[in-house]
């Protein structure tokens, strides 16, 4: 009768190393799994066996034969084959029972966290499942026990396909007669943060956008909330993290899954996609490593138009694990742009923008399950704002309105308000730059505004008014998180746009427009303003009369008439002398 040393409780667990490997390492958002059933197969049975007879338990096992998972001299052979590709299985003397196979496991060295236990478990689920070894009646969870001591293959039957935080595991766990199951496994799972970058971040009124996830710092400005003006484009960043036990998966699949609004456009030609690694360095910080992984041809992008107009954004990898340098450590960094387009919606709603991970989480396909299956994270939401300007045309003293006047809308950086061919605006130059005219109701609209100064220049006043000798100063004025509380600003989790962008002076719109009389000379004088409304005045031109009227014109040409006649009445006495 031989003896084996006492082989761990926990040899594997597929996703996350053994139980005593957590106090040594952080772990992110972990998930117990020791509410979820598992399907049990008893791979050996065998003896308890007392080294000390004084002893109150076995603390041994002995007489180890194949379990009854096994139904077939076939699959016990196969079963051994496999082994013998293995190390340390290749180097034993002799491997054709399962007491062979025990004696390996039985190495001192091969503890709970091992290579060579991992290696063992891993390569026991998946011949459990290629070989259709039978599984013991109904479906076990953590604490029910067993009648014979043995070593017994855990599988978690939850359905994992296409479920939220939800990952599975498999273990090989040795039980002592009556010993109540000990699935004590915490797995972490990937996560998933997205932020905006907002182009006109005050550092001066908050601690700092550049704000640590993890140890991985967010670019300069980015955060949960920004606003710009409809035709530019907007920097996003998608952040992912990596979960442990990857190294139990044959392929690990990975991608970010991000829906735009209607609001925004993904321009292939304009994105500009850039995907990276980071990995801690020796300082604890994220640095980048390796090289882009879109040109490297490791993610592929697509993008969809949905029937609702949201598009549908996928970066991802089939397999990341053939990646230099990723690990459980490592961040897949996303950055790219999206043009803020003409079906923006303007003011306190926002336009909200959303993603999450999906990525592979079950190493097997359980019995009766799914395979491949895949988990998500939460959604994650970011928003963008933008805003409106309308002006009235009116005369100064009458206060009726007026039509036929044209303006130039210019912004901080004196660039003109422009249109592309596309229907997009820009900021461009005179030569390129258009006329604001009134639409239906003599009123001048521009949407699409971002926070700022802008100069109103009147091109053309109305007929018979005098054009305004200054541009009209105005400040389109808004308060996003990132303005006041940096915090805040990397926690909008609320979904609610209202708490992104501050209302202004009570009004519902989220924004307010306001003159700005710091800048002269300008035409503060003749303007008016109410909530996002501009009122512009102008005063009429006069041409005065000249002297006199028809009166006179009339003497002008009798009188003419008796000249003329005078002179020649004067060269006929003249002649009639001679």
């Amino acid at each position: 009768m031989k003896k084996f040393r006492k082989i761990g409780g926990i040899l594997l667990a597929v996703v996350i190393v053994a139980v005593s490997m957590f106090s040594a390492m952080a772990v992110d958002d972990p998930k117990d799994l020791t509410t979820h059933s598992y399907y049990a197969y008893q791979i050996f049975n065998a003896e308890g066996y007392k080294r000390d007879a004084s002893a109150n338990q076995n603390d041994s096992i002995v007489n180890v034969q194949w379990g009854s998972a096994f139904t077939t001299d076939a699959q016990k052979a196969a079963f051994i084959d496999g082994l013998k590709s293995t190390a340390p299985f290749s180097a034993a003397e002799r491997l054709t029972t399962a007491e062979d196979i025990a004696k390996v496991l039985s190495n001192p060295n091969y503890g709970d966290d091992s290579d060579v236990a991992k290696a063992f478990a891993k390569y026991t689920a998946k011949f459990a499942v290629d070989n259709n070894l039978t599984p013991m009646a109904g479906t076990y969870k953590n604490g029910d026990t067993f009648a014979q001591t043995g070593f017994y293959l855990f599988l978690d039957a939850t359905e994992t396909n296409n479920q939220e935080d939800v990952v599975a595991n498999a273990v090989v766990s040795k039980m002592k007669a009556n010993e109540a199951v000990n699935i004590n496994v915490k797995v972490t799972v990937p996560t998933l943060e997205k932020k905006v970058k907002e182009n006109t971040y005050n550092g001066n009124a908050a601690s700092g956008i550049n704000t640590a996830y993890g140890e991985y710092r967010y670019g300069e400005g980015y955060n949960d909330a920004a606003d710009y003006c409809i035709g530019d484009k907007v920097p996003f960043e998608l952040i992912g993290t990596m979960a442990e036990g990857m190294e139990y998966y044959d392929t690990y699949y990975y991608g970010f899954v991000d829906t735009l609004c209607k609001g925004l456009t993904f321009d292939a030609n304009r994105a500009d996609v850039k995907i990276y690694v980071y990995n801690p360095n020796a300082n604890g910080e994220y640095v980048q490593t390796g090289d882009e992984l879109v040109e490297a041809g490791k993610f592929t992008y697509t993008a969809t138009v949905n029937a609702d107009g949201t598009t549908k954004v996928v970066f991802e990898c089939d397999d990341i694990l053939p990646i230099t340098d990723i690990n459980s450590e490592s961040r897949v960094v996303v950055n790219y742009n999206a043009v803020l387009n003409n079906e923006a919606v303007v003011g306190y709603n926002g336009n909200e923008n959303k993603a999450y991970l999906e990525y592979s989480n079950n190493p097997l396909p359980t019995p009766g399950g799914t395979t491949p299956s895949k988990g998500k994270t939460p959604e994650d939401k970011v928003i963008v704002f933008t805003y409106s300007l309308d002006v009235n045309k009116i005369d100064k003293n009458t206060g009726a309105a007026l039509d036929g006047a044209e303006f130039y809308l210019l912004n901080e950086q004196g660039k003109y308000y422009c249109m592309a061919a596309s229907g997009l605006p820009y900021w461009g130059t005179v030569s390129k730059a258009v006329k604001i005219t009134p639409d239906a109701n003599n009123v001048f609209t521009v949407k699409g505004l971002d926070k700022g100064t802008y100069k109103l220049v009147e091109a053309k006043a109305p007929t018979d008014y005098r054009p305004l000798e200054n541009p009209v100063v105005i400040d389109v004025n808004a308060v996003i998180l990132p303005d006041y509380d940096d915090t805040a600003a990397q926690n909008w989790i609320d979904g609610d746009a209202h708490s992104a962008l501050l209302a202004q002076g009570g009004n519902t719109l989220g924004y307010s427009v306001s003159k700005n009389d710091r800048v002269t000379p300008n035409s503060n004088d003749y303007v008016s303003v109410d909530g996002k409304k501009v009122t512009v005045s102008n005063e009429k031109t006069y041409i005065l009369p000249g002297t006199g009227g028809e009166g006179t014109t009339l003497i002008y040409i009798i009188g003419g008439a008796l000249i003329v006649a005078a002179a020649g009445l004067f060269i006929v006495k003249r002649r009639s002398s001679k």
